[in-house]
């Protein structure tokens, strides 16, 4: 999703743009969007949910997309799908939809988009051997490379030989990827590299996608609307690389992951340990990362009812200690772990 808001802002710069909104990704939601184009519209940015074979393959053509991006194939929906060479077949759909000539934006560094005979293989097997695929990220095999990565700014090298100095106003190395994906975009349809990191460099992002909102006691870096392993070690990576006395991790369940699941939560929890002095686990698989925390203090509830409870008078005995607290707070969204991050944001005085 933070892919989606970085492409329409880069592309709403140029075009009259529709995006979709929050979690319309699906059978239902997706016809709502295209539902809203009207003759104004000159670009759609959509994205599209998976749940299962065959559900983005009847999305795609819907929408028939001109350019579609794949950024990663991690192990989210493990539990449905089994195994990940099956999450890179039901990605790879948005390809039987796809315009003649359209163009296929992949992460060169993840190993599975970036295994050439076995994504040439699926593409024929679907019979969109024809569309051209571009490749962004750290490696000299990506047309779009990214180097001297600090944060979130970093040198981007483009095809064409030009060289950008890109620099982000959201945190985490993942929005260096993001923000490649972006450019990419934007090339492919017609928009200047130099007009899109000029976008890039204004671009924020909506609530709840790692937002970080300055309190009288430190920061909340709310990052409640969904949560997996890539996306859990990322926020990790921001809190663990920003200043404050006491960091705090409010971690809830990442759901959807099969057989894998205790093992994940298991590395969250290590990766907590590097990034946090303090672990507030949520939900019942989180007594994972409490067993495997090792910190300074670490907590468990049941719900995110209960998190908002226990941690603000955690976060006021630190205060009035003249401590600055930063809070990271991330769980699947239905864990509701919100009502943690509005408890610490709007509630707490």
């Amino acid at each position: 999703t933070s892919t989606k808001d970085m492409v329409a802002s880069v592309i709403g710069g140029h075009y009259i743009t529709l995006k979709s909104e929050l979690n319309q990704n699906n059978e239902l939601g997706l016809p709502l969007t295209v539902m809203r184009l009207d003759e104004t519209h000159e670009a759609l940015v959509t994205e599209m949910g998976i749940r299962g074979l065959g559900q983005i393959e009847y999305l795609t053509k819907i929408v028939r997309p001109d350019v579609a991006i794949i950024t990663n194939i991690g192990i989210s929906h493990l539990e449905t799908l089994g195994t990940r060479e099956n999450i890179l077949r039901a990605k790879l759909e948005i390809c039987k939809g796809m315009r003649p000539g359209g163009k296929l934006i992949l992460n060169g560094d993840n190993d599975m988009l970036s295994d050439e005979a076995l994504l040439q293989a699926i593409l024929e097997e679907y019979g969109a051997d024809a569309i051209e695929t571009v490749y962004f990220g750290t490696e000299e095999n990506s047309a779009y490379r990214a180097e001297n990565i600090h944060g979130s700014s970093y040198e981007l090298f483009t095809p064409s030989g030009q060289h950008f100095a890109v620099r982000l106003r959201v945190p985490g190395v993942h929005n260096v990827y993001n923000s490649m994906a972006a450019v990419c975009a934007a090339n492919a349809l017609g928009i200047s590299s130099e007009e899109a990191v000029d976008t890039l460099s204004l671009f924020g992002e909506e609530a709840s996608r790692q937002k970080i909102v300055e309190t009288p006691w430190g920061f909340v870096i709310d990052d409640t609307y969904n949560a997996g392993p890539e996306s859990m070690a990322a926020s990790l990576g921001v809190l663990r690389d920003m200043d404050a006395d006491i960091k705090i991790a409010a971690l809830g369940d990442m759901l959807e992951l099969g057989v894998l699941s205790e093992e994940s939560h298991r590395k969250v929890g290590r990766l907590a340990s590097e990034a946090a002095g303090v672990l507030l686990a949520v939900g019942p698989q989180s007594v994972i990362y409490y067993d495997t925390f090792d910190g300074l203090r670490k907590m468990h509830v049941s719900d995110s009812s209960e998190g908002a409870r226990v941690l603000p008078p955690i976060i006021r005995d630190y205060a009035q200690r003249g401590l600055k607290v930063g809070v990271l707070v991330k769980g699947s969204h239905a864990i509701r772990m919100n009502l943690i991050s509005e408890a610490l944001i709007n509630d707490f005085v």
